[in-house]
């Protein structure tokens, strides 16, 4: 909720575009070519953003963070 709030605030790009929104989530669409600065946005959010597509953003962010637990096994 919080975390949605800032978002609508402070938009990740001119695209943005509010797909859905209720108590508990915000879901947004963007059209932007995906880069670092992006990828590093988004994990800078942590388990604050889910990525639904494209799948391969979302398979790259996901072995960002399983590399990152794997440090601390």
């Amino acid at each position: 909720k919080h975390q949605g709030q800032f978002i609508k605030s402070m938009p990740f790009h001119e695209s943005q575009l509010i797909i859905h929104e209720d108590e508990n989530e915000l879901q947004i669409k963007l059209k932007i070519v995906i880069n670092y600065d992006i990828k590093m946005e988004l994990l800078s959010y942590g388990a604050k953003v889910k990525v639904i597509s494209p799948e391969s953003l979302k398979n790259e962010l996901l072995s960002v963070y399983q590399n990152s637990i794997n440090q601390y096994k």
